[in-house]
């Protein structure tokens, strides 16, 4: 398991995957209007892509509680991207596993 984000209101830091399926997990008990994005990197940064879901390749995107599952190969990095955070800046978490 993963932590992305830990009762944060700001994108995280990136944090490697060893590649193959996961599930990501965005929870907080108030998501003040945020919504909380999978995104990866194969490159430390430069590009930034969103993480499709492994259903139907739609970006990977929580305004509630909920999960998704995911499918990447090994050598990339990934991340919890958070907008739209309303005020108070909420607490929220990710997790990967």
């Amino acid at each position: 398991m993963n932590n992305l984000l830990n009762n944060a209101g700001v994108t995280g830091e990136w944090v490697e995957w060893p590649g193959g399926y996961g599930t990501f997990v965005a929870f907080s008990a108030n998501f003040e209007g945020a919504t909380v994005s999978l995104q990866m990197t194969p490159d430390d940064g430069t590009t930034i892509v969103a993480v499709g879901d492994d259903f139907d390749q739609t970006a990977i995107a929580h305004s509630a509680n909920g999960y998704s599952n995911f499918k990447l190969g090994p050598g990339v990095k990934i991340r919890a991207l958070v907008a739209s955070a309303g005020s108070p800046t909420p607490s929220l978490n990710a997790r990967v596993f």
